[in-house]
């Protein structure tokens, strides 16, 4: 495979709400470390608040955060990837001026990263990111909950509040796939799309007291088991937060003021979690969010500006890189 070149296009953040695409210097990796050539970057509203909030995004890092491309080198200790291998996961773009996916190369973890089967198309892979993880991490790492074919005993009631998101369609397809009966809520207009991914009932959320209403009705007397993407804050409601970043095995600044420890607990299940990904998204048939691409990187601004102004329901704006 020929070498990458010394520089390379990305769009990188200049200053609070200003990116732009230029030329940049290739990722040099480390021996646990493979670099990417990348094909495909799925955008999150993350994205919009690293270039915005001004200390979200740091001036000279790479934008960016889900991918799927080409491994091109693999460092000295990497012996689970190889120079051809179609790879997909999510880096912390907007941090590091080597790790964004809004750029033509990326390095990654060799352990932080998964094969990605041949029968699934590079921009729904892309899609295996920041979402996936977010839901798996909220089923499989805080729940407690085994890895299949495991299956959970009982026959509970799984609730996704916001089952047409990007988390939600994951959430919905991870919950049915380790033995729980799933509802959801969405607005109507998406209805179809969430049973199409396993849900087993879907009510509108815009009136609240209908919807619990309905939960209650479709569930049974009481409540569903376990809830995801938002939870109203009740007494006997045990609300626990999660944030992808902690991931990734370092201790960073969030924000001003904010800093988030390393976690190496979640560091741990995330590698573990990786191992399965190809057999999930495979085997197991896990798919990925419904895409809209947009070819080249002069095409971020235009993501951006979509999920800025809330202009994006039921599926995911991706660049062909």
């Amino acid at each position: 495979m020929t070498a990458p070149p010394q520089t390379m296009k990305a769009f990188v953040i200049e200053k609070p709400g200003v990116g732009a695409v230029k030329d940049h210097p290739t990722p040099q990796i480390a021996p646990d470390e493979v670099l990417v050539k990348v094909e495909y970057a799925a955008s999150n509203p993350t994205d919009f608040k690293h270039l915005d909030i001004e200390g979200a995004g740091l001036p000279g890092t790479v934008l960016g955060l889900d991918f799927c491309g080409t491994v091109v080198s693999a460092g000295a200790q990497v012996s689970s990837l190889k120079a051809g291998d179609r790879v997909a996961s999510a880096v912390h773009g907007g941090k590091f001026s080597d790790k964004g996916s809004y750029a033509q190369y990326l390095k990654v973890a060799a352990d932080m990263c998964w094969k990605v089967p041949e029968s699934v198309p590079g921009d729904s892979a892309a899609t295996f990111g920041t979402a996936y993880i977010t839901a798996a991490q909220c089923l499989f790492h805080h729940q407690g909950n085994a890895f299949p074919p495991a299956k959970r005993p009982g026959n509970d009631w799984f609730l996704v509040q916001g089952g047409s998101s990007s988390v939600g369609l994951f959430a919905v397809q991870l919950a049915k796939l380790i033995g729980y009966k799933v509802i959801a809520t969405s607005s109507p207009h998406s209805f179809d799309l969430v049973k199409s991914y396993g849900a087993d009932a879907v009510v509108d959320y815009h009136d609240v007291a209908e919807a619990v209403a309905q939960i209650k009705q479709v569930t049974g007397e009481g409540s569903p088991a376990r809830s995801t993407e938002i939870a109203e804050r009740r007494a006997n409601v045990k609300v626990e937060r999660i944030i992808l970043y902690t991931v990734f095995g370092y201790a960073f600044d969030f924000l001003p003021g904010i800093h988030l420890p390393h976690k190496p607990e979640d560091n741990a299940w995330f590698k573990d979690f990786v191992k399965h990904s190809n057999e999930l998204m495979g085997k197991y048939g896990i798919k990925g969010n419904p895409t809209r691409v947009r070819e080249g990187l002069q095409q971020v601004p235009a993501n951006l500006s979509d999920l800025r102004e809330g202009k994006v329901s039921g599926t995911k704006l991706v660049i062909k890189v």
